[in-house]
């Protein structure tokens, strides 16, 4: 898909922007709190049209957008109409439509190299009928079907096929009745009883499928094998500035970057949250994704995917 961008990413090159009532600019740092214009990350436009007010939000370094969407009220709270969200590449990271604050329709989510990540379905801003999603891979990662009360079923899969979990959700987000939850190896890992999202009754199997007399809740985050000291020992000796840039006494850059731990303790899925320029964006990818291992998220009495911390590149100021 080519992303075709609109005239006012000309705006970033002008230090002579105007204020007026149908006009609102602001400025963001990495983790999108306002800031003065010198330590931005993000610059955000609104501007007063018929419909609403119209809002863009642009990745300064790049001079690209970061997301376009309409609002009814200036203080962009309010949205109301189709939404885009994009990577710094410029390709779509996500979409949809909302009616009077209101998630509508099909919302749709993206990989970085564009494959389909998730595709839900909304109704008066609750998730209705059938939602999707997939793996970086390809493969199936999970499928929900609601009615308009928030009834339905609910079946995950494991990247490589095998089931992860399967059950009934009621009002919308509540566990409701038996849920099971699987090995990798396609064993039973858990057997669960929910009356309204209240846990009552649950038997552990280990990876063979015997009974487990241990019940006790083992879940945990994704976390280095290192741990915190550790992983500021591996980033410290594994990301540096190339050729060419130079440092600035007394600021600081961050790279804010995001990624996934696999059952195997894998980073991947890597994402860059908050760039600062290619070169340096990819040399902190390069050391994500090429990390040691890392303990794998439990949940249900097995391994699953979980949410590595964001990492921050923080260091000295650059310039070129």
């Amino acid at each position: 898909m080519r992303i075709i961008y609109l005239p006012l990413v000309l705006c970033l090159l002008s230090a002579s922007l105007c204020f007026s009532q149908n006009k609102v600019e602001h400025y963001y740092n990495y983790y999108w709190r306002e800031c003065p214009m010198d330590d931005a990350r993000f610059y955000s436009l609104e501007k007063k049209t018929d419909s609403g007010w119209f809002k863009t939000d642009f990745f300064i370094n790049l001079k690209r957008l970061q997301m376009m969407g309409l609002y009814e009220d200036k203080e962009s709270t309010m949205p109301n109409g189709t939404f885009y969200w994009f990577y710094p590449d410029g390709t779509v990271k996500s979409s949809g439509q909302y009616v009077h604050s209101k998630k509508t329709g099909v919302w749709m989510s993206y990989f970085p190299d564009k494959g389909i990540k998730d595709s839900d379905s909304y109704t008066d801003g609750h998730l209705s009928g059938a939602s999707l999603g997939w793996y970086s891979n390809g493969s199936a990662k999970d499928s929900l079907n609601l009615d308009t009360n928030g009834n339905g079923v609910y079946i995950s899969w494991f990247d490589n096929g095998n089931p992860s979990s399967a059950g009934r959700y009621v009002d919308f987000n509540k566990h409701q009745g038996k849920w099971q939850y699987f090995h990798k190896n396609g064993k039973l890992s858990s057997l669960e009883m929910y009356d309204h999202d209240k846990l009552i009754d649950k038997n552990y199997f280990d990876e063979d499928g015997n009974p487990m007399s241990d019940t006790t809740n083992n879940d945990t985050p994704a976390e280095f094998v290192g741990g915190a000291k550790g992983w500021r020992k591996y980033i410290s000796e594994n990301i540096f500035f190339p050729g060419g840039y130079e440092f600035k006494i007394g600021s600081e850059a961050f790279v804010l970057v995001s990624g996934s731990v696999n059952e195997e303790g894998k980073i991947i899925d890597v994402e860059v949250n908050a760039p600062i320029v290619p070169a340096i964006d990819k040399i902190v990818v390069a050391a994500l994704k090429n990390s040691p291992a890392w303990h794998p998220a439990r949940a249900h009495n097995r391994d699953v995917y979980g949410t590595a911390s964001q990492l921050v590149f923080a260091s000295q100021s650059y310039y070129q």
